[in-house]
């Protein structure tokens, strides 16, 4: 709290109507935010105690007021709330811990709200009770923040400009809340991590409100996220997107109902699904999967491929089947908007793609050979023998079958609705052979560049 003397303009009438104008002090309180700074090891986070220092490196002479901006200088402190928490600006220097007080109970739930910028790596661990960091701030949160234990430790973003790309969330158990406030709303973080089955992404956070809000992680790196994406509840209904070049795989509970979008790298599903809403793959990115894709069958829903668009069935590293199954028949399961590619493992165990259900068939719009298998020999192919690369429900696979080409040559075929494609070995160039037309292809090139070079 400062205290400043400021001069306050005063007027007061004169005899005779005249006006002249004095000069009175008041002395009026100004609240300024401080920034303090903690620079001792674990300790008690209290509105009491003189624990703070208002320089870096100074001695505790001061009590936290609400309101003030933290530093916290020391490395991978633990820090009891002993009460909630509101700070303009939160830095974690050297990474820290949040728990709660030894005396914690079931019912001892203290919350740490950020409401400016926030930064560096924080855990959030409360072995008792809850702790919940809120990310309301004006700039994203820096940094890494971590729950772990139960559903009793979570982050809760309550401004989407409280994080972006460099909010890191890993949910060690815990949540991720997208508030009430950010209904309709997409937020971005830049990396979701985590091997606790129990966590959780939910939209059911706040009050009800019938709306969607989308999480969005844009991430360049490479991560499991192995917790749930929850369910509708209240009306509140979440939404997924992965961005960036990096790579997420989902391999927990998708349980939610507001559809996913790969917009750019990778996404791998490996987990479980239940009421899925429409997948869309945009141009550039890519969709792996190894699961059931359930739509359910309140609506007509479908995987989507957008002109540009990466569908691979299977795994990164072994093959699968991607399944497709829901629906209400009113419309196609599997549809390819244009040019699009199928990354396919073919041999004795290879990938797959089927549809089941009523009305789960395809439907493609970029005209002939708009679908490209690149195929990648798996082992075991035999000449001559056709393998099950789709298979499509309904009366009809939906697609014509002049839509589909290969790197490996155009030997496609239906049995029944299931697309087929007839190994043929003289198609497919030897490794020496290949070799030797990239040589060739680099030879040419070179000339090319030389005699570029050589003209006056």
């Amino acid at each position: 709290m400062t205290t400043r003397t400021v001069p306050v303009l005063s007027r007061a009438p004169l005899a005779g109507a005249l006006l002249s104008l004095f000069l009175a002090t008041a002395t009026v309180s100004i609240h300024a935010q401080d920034t303090l700074y903690w620079n001792r090891g674990s300790g008690t986070w209290e509105l009491s105690a003189t624990t703070w220092a208002t320089t870096p490196g100074g001695e505790g002479t001061t009590a936290w007021s609400n309101g003030n901006s933290a530093v916290i200088e020391n490395t991978n402190p633990s820090l009891a709330l002993a009460v909630d928490i509101s700070a303009q600006d939160f830095t974690a220097a050297g990474g820290a811990s949040l728990v709660n007080v030894s005396a914690a109970t079931a019912t001892t739930w203290r919350t740490l709200t950020v409401t400016g910028n926030g930064s560096g790596n924080l855990d959030i661990r409360a072995s008792i009770g809850r702790l919940t960091v809120n990310l309301g701030g004006t700039s994203a949160w820096d940094g890494l923040l971590v729950t772990r234990g139960g559903g009793s430790n979570r982050v809760a973003i309550t401004s989407a400009t409280g994080a972006g790309i460099a909010t890191r969330v890993r949910l060690e158990g815990g949540l991720l809340g997208l508030d009430t406030a950010l209904a309709g709303q997409v937020v971005t973080i830049g990396e979701l991590s985590g091997s606790a089955t129990g966590a959780e992404v939910t939209a059911a956070y706040g009050a009800n409100n019938v709306a969607t809000k989308t999480l969005r992680v844009e991430q360049s790196t490479t991560t499991t996220y192995a917790g749930k994406l929850a369910a509708t509840n209240g009306g509140r209904e979440l939404a997924f997107a992965k961005a960036g070049s990096g790579t997420l795989t989902l391999s927990g509970a998708l349980l939610h109902s507001g559809g996913v979008t790969a917009e750019a790298g990778t996404l791998v599903i490996t987990g479980t699904t239940s009421d899925q809403g429409n997948y869309t793959i945009d141009s550039g990115a890519t969709l792996r999967a190894a699961t059931t894709i359930n739509f359910g069958t309140v609506a007509s829903r479908a995987l989507t491929v957008k002109s540009g668009g990466i569908l691979a069935p299977g795994a990164i590293d072994t093959v699968g089947t991607l399944t497709l199954v829901g629906g209400d028949g009113t419309g196609a399961g599997l549809v390819f908007e244009g040019a699009a590619t199928v990354l396919f493992r073919l041999g004795s165990a290879q990938d797959k793609i089927e549809l089941t259900g009523a009305g789960m068939t395809g439907s493609a719009a970029g005209g002939a050979g708009s679908i490209v298998f690149r195929f990648t020999d798996n082992g075991g192919l035999v000449d001559g023998q056709a393998y099950d690369l789709i298979s499509f429900a309904g009366t009809s696979p939906g697609i014509a079958l002049e839509s589909f080409t290969s790197n490996w040559g155009d030997t496609f075929q239906y049995n029944g609705n299931t697309l087929q494609f007839v190994y043929n070995a003289a198609n497919i160039p030897e490794p020496a052979s290949v070799a030797l037309l990239l040589a060739g292809a680099l030879t040419t090139g070179m000339l090319v560049i030389r005699r570029h070079g050589t003209r006056a």
